[in-house]
């Protein structure tokens, strides 16, 4: 596995905060379905965070994260996370609209 705990999430293995050298973006994506496919949110949800900070597949994590929401009764923090896709790409409407969305949760 790629991941390791940290600080209440997790991050590729590299120091803290520090990110692998020669990351393939493409199979953080893929890996981030696979956890999803599996039921591993926490899991999927770190990748996605992850493809987010970097600025990568943002569209593909919106389209991957709206059909899960759309699916699949979830917890605030996938909601958060799309609102984060949202916001990395400009879309400050529409990530708003998820933020309030996980705000309801609690």
């Amino acid at each position: 596995d790629v991941y390791k705990r940290q600080g209440g999430g997790f991050s590729l293995l590299g120091g803290p905060g520090q990110v692998a050298a020669g990351v393939d973006y493409a199979s953080q994506l893929n890996a981030a379905r696979q956890y999803l496919g599996s039921g591993n949110l926490d899991y999927a949800l770190s990748s996605y965070e992850y493809l987010i900070s970097a600025g990568q597949y943002l569209d593909e994590t919106i389209s991957d994260l709206t059909d899960l929401i759309n699916t699949k009764s979830v917890e605030a923090r996938a909601l958060r996370v799309l609102g984060d896709a949202y916001g990395a790409k400009g879309q400050l409407k529409e990530a708003l609209a998820m933020y309030r969305q996980a705000l309801e949760k609690f």
